[in-house]
């Protein structure tokens, strides 16, 4: 059965100016991440509650802001209708930056009904935030002198990216169904990089042109024996535990004395510093 997989368009102006609470001093730059999603649970979105939006929030597409250019774009594949993106829902689109806690902008569009997915070939649809009828749930929208400008709301945590979520995201119902495709240690791509791990690194297991960026990387201390780290670029977290091992001859692993000396949506980086000289190895690992 083929699957009618529709894409949405979802994009700022480009060239458009946009400003954090701070006002027009302090532009959005870079760091600002947006999703494209909706509220699991019938949840319903307003400045009274955003202490509970990270727990609802479900992602269907990300983007990161570019300051150059000053806009964001992006194109999301819909491939069902389950639940969270039935058609009869609405759609949002979520701006933060977790390196500047609480800075966020909320918006939406009456016309922003998830579409139709199934069998057949859909054409795309266009959600833009420079569309006549936007809002903004929290922050401001289309202002005298910019396009968006986000809210200042102290004491709250930005989502992290859902592993069911995130497999909604990619695979399809019938997909999902299937743990050779969708399951956790399988390769979807064929890139060597398990489904579980293409969900740490925030990479596309779809493609196997995105493929997580891991490094190891071996540091001189200055004195005795130089240290061993493992770098993970990752745009944002995903909820999953992330960890680092080492060991002398790839049989025996311990986390012991590996210290996270980065921990930033962007890049999470491990390191062990021997007492003495001699073979060593280190991995990283995640659970869910």
């Amino acid at each position: 059965m083929a699957i009618r997989a529709t894409e949405i368009n979802w994009n700022s102006t480009i060239g458009a100016n946009s400003q954090t609470s701070a006002g027009a001093g302090v532009p959005m730059g870079a760091g600002f991440v947006f999703e494209l999603g909706a509220f699991a649970n019938n949840f319903v979105p307003n400045a009274s509650n955003v202490g509970s939006w990270a727990a609802n929030w479900v992602a269907l597409d990300r983007d990161a802001y570019n300051p150059v250019s000053k806009f964001f774009t992006s194109k999301a594949t819909l491939l069902s209708n389950d639940l969270t993106f039935h058609f009869t829902k609405k759609g949002y689109i979520w701006g933060y930056n977790p390196q500047l806690p609480g800075e966020w902008i909320l918006m939406t569009n009456g016309a922003w009904l998830w579409p139709f997915a199934g069998e057949g070939i859909q054409p795309p649809v266009t959600w833009s935030i420079g569309a006549s009828g936007t809002v903004a749930i929290i922050g401001e929208i289309n202002g005298s002198g910019f396009q968006m400008k986000t809210a200042f709301v102290p004491g709250v945590s930005v989502p992290d990216v859902n592993p069911e979520a995130w497999k909604q995201q990619y695979f399809s119902t019938v997909e999902r169904a299937n743990p050779a495709l969708s399951g956790w240690q399988a390769d979807a791509d064929g890139d060597g990089a398990c489904n579980l791990f293409e969900l740490a690194a925030g990479s596309n297991p779809r493609s196997w042109m995105s493929r997580p960026s891991i490094f190891v990387e071996r540091l001189d201390t200055g004195s005795g024996a130089p240290a061993l780290q493992v770098r993970l670029a990752c745009p944002q977290y995903a909820a999953v535990t992330y960890g680092a091992e080492v060991s002398p001859d790839l049989s025996a692993w311990s986390g012991s004395g590996v210290s996270r000396v980065l921990d930033t949506p962007g890049e999470i980086v491990f390191r062990y510093t021997p007492e003495a000289t001699g073979r060593l190895f280190i991995r990283m690992g995640f659970t869910l």
